[in-house]
Order: structure tokens, then C-alpha cells, then sequence
């Protein structure tokens, strides 16, 4: 089963005919999994697992999903072929959990968790997979296989993603949604941490140096500016995070520095 992005999760399942895809959550994210999924030309039926029995539109509902369920003692063992979790960060670990017998296949949205103690919760667990998309776009699949010829030449990096929050999702306030609320997300580091992840992905084991945490109430009394350094474990050349949720001005690349060149990746 291909998802978006060139993820491959691989179903095994003697004669599929029918996925059976399960959906919890149903913020903006889970809304474009839904989309996309409805446009797959394989057979497949999306049920959405309303827990909480939280009151969403009738219409939008029937016309989207083959079913609802509203309890979990409901659903017989491994009756889904893949289980998306969309829910506020907080929640990803014990919703993942909770759900395990469900299903052999999970879908979950970044971030994993928000602490150590909940990554060692699931530890043992390797049917799941974390929405990093980043790392399968083809600019960082050409980089990587330039890289690792050259990663013992590299003298710097620099990672820049600045962003405005409010801009994120213009129809609703961006002050309702979990990002801006550091409890269900973990905010700026969670929120963006595909850059952590690309750049294990690029350049290895990295260690942290030293940070800082910026707030500068643009958009309310929550952290929204960091810079950060780490080092490089195996070569010890400086990788350099610098994020922002309050710039206007939308920018995502990452500098790689040699001795004589330069590698910017955009």
C-alpha cells in the first residue's frame, strides 16, 4: 500500500480485496489522509473511530467514511488492515497502545511522543510508522546519496524553517488548535521536527550543544523563535537549528558547508 509521499506500508494480507482502514481524530490533517485515500483506485473502506462520540456533521460523516465506531469493545481482533492516529501529540502513545490489537499496521502523525518515558512505552513495538514525510521527497533522497560521499569533508550546517503560525490554517484560530497549546504538542520543537528528523536522516548521530528558547509574543505568550547547535558525534562539524513560527516570510532550506563549496538544499 502506497501512501503519499512514497511511503510503502507493507500490508500482508492473503488475497486482499477490501483495506479496512481505520481513522482516529479528525483535525486537518486526518481530513487530507481522508482525501487522499478516498482517491486510491484500490478497494477500500474508512471507518472512523469516534471514541469520544464528539458531534461532527451528519452529512460530512456518512458521505466520508463506510462506518463509525463508537465503542472499541465493538471491533474484533485485527479487524483493520491499518489504523491512522491524528490526534494531538499528547495523546499518539497510549492512543497507539490502546489500539494495538486492532490492528497489525499503524499510521501515526509527528511527533511519536512528547518524552523519553513514552518512547520506552513502545520500544519494543516495530508495526508502526511516523509521519516524517520529509525524508521521502526526492530532494532529500538525491542529497543523502550525495552526502555520504562527502560527509567527512563537511565543515557546517545550517537548518532554516521560519513560518507564521497564523497563517497555517486560515479558516480556523490558530489559538483553538493544539500547536499554539504546548500540552498537546510540545510546541515550536514538535511542531517543527522534521528538521530534527531530516537531519539524522542526512547527516547522522547528533548531540546537543546548546539552545535557546525565544518568546516574542507576536502571536501570544508561547515559545515561538529557538536556535539551537548540536555537533556532528562522528565527524564533530556544528549543525545548526534556527526555527520560527512568527517570520511572514516562508523558508525552508538547509546549508551545507564545505571548505570550498556550498550545498543548499531548498
Amino acid at each position: 500500500m502506497i501512501l503519499g509521499n512514497g511511503v510503502n506500508l507493507k500490508i500482508h494480507k492473503k488475497n486482499l480485496s477490501i483495506i479496512k482502514v481505520g481513522i482516529l481524530g479528525l483535525g486537518s490533517i486526518a481530513k487530507r489522509h481522508l482525501d487522499y485515500l478516498k482517491r486510491k483506485s484500490f478497494q477500500i473502506e474508512i471507518y472512523y473511530l469516534n471514541f469520544q462520540n464528539t458531534k461532527y456533521n451528519n452529512s460530512f460523516l456518512k458521505n466520508n467514511f463506510h462506518g463509525i465506531f463508537y465503542n472499541p469493545k465493538n471491533i474484533k481482533k485485527n479487524f483493520f488492515d491499518v489504523i491512522f492516529i491524528c490526534t494531538p501529540s499528547s495523546k499518539h502513545i497510549s492512543d497507539y497502545l490502546s489500539l494495538q490489537k486492532f490492528s497489525k499496521n499503524f499510521f501515526i502523525e509527528k511527533p511519536l511522543s512528547l518524552n523519553n518515558r513514552d518512547h520506552k512505552r513502545i520500544r519494543k513495538f516495530n508495526n508502526f510508522y511516523v509521519a516524517y514525510v520529509l525524508n521521502h521527497k526526492k530532494i532529500i533522497n538525491a542529497a543523502l546519496v550525495y552526502l555520504n560521499l562527502k560527509k567527512e569533508f563537511i565543515t557546517k550546517v545550517d537548518i532554516i524553517c521560519n513560518s507564521y503560525l497564523p497563517n497555517w490554517r486560515p479558516k480556523t484560530n490558530y489559538k483553538s488548535g493544539h500547536t499554539y497549546n504546548s500540552e498537546l504538542s510540545g510546541g515550536i520543537l514538535f511542531e517543527l521536527s522534521h528538521e530534527f528528523e531530516y537531519a539524522y536522516n542526512l547527516f547522522g548521530n547528533y548531540q546537543l550543544k546548546k539552545h535557546s528558547f525565544i518568546s516574542t509574543n507576536k502571536i501570544g505568550k508561547i515559545i515561538d523563535k529557538t536556535k539551537i547547535t548540536c555537533f556532528s558525534k562522528k565527524y564533530n562539524y556544528e549543525i545548526n537549528f534556527n526555527l520560527s513560527l512568527v517570520s511572514k516570510k516562508n523558508v525552508r532550506i538547509c546549508k551545507v558547508f564545505f571548505k570550498n563549496q556550498l550545498l543548499l538544499i531548498d
